[in-house]
């Protein structure tokens, strides 16, 4: 923790469950304190880590990321590709639903 999160600020907490794929790409949720969002999803790659997604983020028709989720999870497939889950706030801000996030190439 304390390190720098890809997208500014530093790590304060990771998520409970980083996965890794076939080919050893890793991913992970993570908190994140002085940065533009307060939890990002991060893939990390022999090129370093990248932000995948994160809270402020704009999803598929518009709609703004206001959570992801009480509990952040990520999984990711054999190309790398990572799928997550976005959740409306407890005031019933932000959308709903299961996106995923392709690999780069």
């Amino acid at each position: 923790m304390g390190d720098a999160a890809p997208g500014g600020g530093q790590y304060s907490n990771f998520g409970l469950w980083p996965v890794v794929s076939e080919k050893g790409t890793i991913a992970f949720t993570a908190a994140v304190d002085g940065g533009p969002s307060p939890v990002i999803a991060v893939r990390m790659t022999a090129n370093g880590p990248r932000r995948v997604i994160s809270v402020g983020d704009s999803v598929p028709g518009g709609a703004r990321i206001e959570s992801l989720s009480l509990l952040p999870v990520v999984s990711i497939g054999a190309a790398g590709d990572i799928s997550f889950a976005v959740t409306p706030t407890t005031t019933g801000a932000g959308p709903e639903g299961l996106f995923v996030a392709t690999a780069e190439p």
